[in-house]
């Protein structure tokens, strides 16, 4: 949202879907005997599982029964259904049936819908995964869009690890200088990449440190990566500016409203 004085906020419009969001504990609590005071352990859905909704991951909505059945089908259902059960479904359900499977489902696909009317200040969404949010905040990524279609690269504010000498604080003030001047127009002309950059590159620095940043976190070999990153899709929406100015009454942010089912 960028209001008629040029401040950018950022409007949430999802809530994360993990042990974070009391809501969420609620209805999993909910959902199941209280006897079972294991579906929440160690802050995941029966100890292994971090997302509370999702698609797939059909070992914690399939009965123990019906997973052992596919699991170890019979010759004659193995070869009959192999193109497209074994490929499709069976292949993603990999290892067995997490402990203490007694009361499934445990994970739904439900989605959880939010309602917001769009107004003239309203000027862009952002649609990304998880794994972008463990890296910068909604604020950040709001200016960092809101920068990059004013053509100008998005600085975060300078702030020293405590007891950092004064040596080394002049030494990245002097770098940042020269990396703000000499590269004030985005380097990627597409909005999601930018993003991304910034979110593994980080946001503060010359070129050649967010390179070097990149480098580091990229060249980690597949099977160690998801101990540094989790995989990061980005799609950005810039709405039709004339289309909402169509409306000529303006609400301020604090008049909307949002509702979720």
């Amino acid at each position: 949202v960028v209001n008629p004085n040029g401040s950018v906020i950022a409007r949430q419009l999802s809530r994360a879907h993990c042990i974070d969001n009391a809501d969420e504990v609620q209805r999993i609590r909910a959902s199941h005997p209280t006897s079972e005071t294991h579906v929440l352990r160690g802050g995941r859905l029966l100890g292994e599982l971090y997302p509370l909704r999702a698609f797939g991951d059909v070992r914690f909505k399939w009965p123990l029964d019906l997973q052992k059945v596919l699991v170890n089908p019979s010759v004659f259902l193995r070869n009959l259904l192999y193109r497209y059960l074994f490929q499709v479904v069976l292949e993603p359900l990999g290892s067995p049936a997490p402990p203490n499977l007694y009361t499934p489902p445990y994970l739904t696909v439900s989605p959880e819908v939010f309602y917001h009317k769009l107004t003239a200040n309203d000027k862009f969404l952002v649609l990304a995964t998880d794994g972008l949010w463990e890296w910068l905040d909604p604020d950040t990524v709001v200016r960092l869009v809101h920068d990059h279609a004013l053509g100008t690269m998005t600085l975060q504010p300078y702030q020293p690890k405590s007891g950092t000498p004064l040596k080394q604080v002049m030494i990245d003030l002097q770098e940042r200088k020269i990396g703000a001047s000499s590269h004030k127009k985005p380097i990627d002309e597409n909005c999601a990449t930018h993003i991304i950059r910034h979110a593994l590159g980080g946001v503060s620095g010359g070129q050649s440190k967010q390179y070097e940043r990149l480098i580091d976190i990229l060249q980690v070999p597949p099977g160690r990566a998801r101990n540094y990153r989790d995989d990061i899709s980005v799609v950005v929406i810039h709405f039709n500016e004339k289309y909402l100015e169509e409306d000529d009454e303006v609400v301020t942010p604090q008049g909307l409203e949002m509702q979720a089912k």
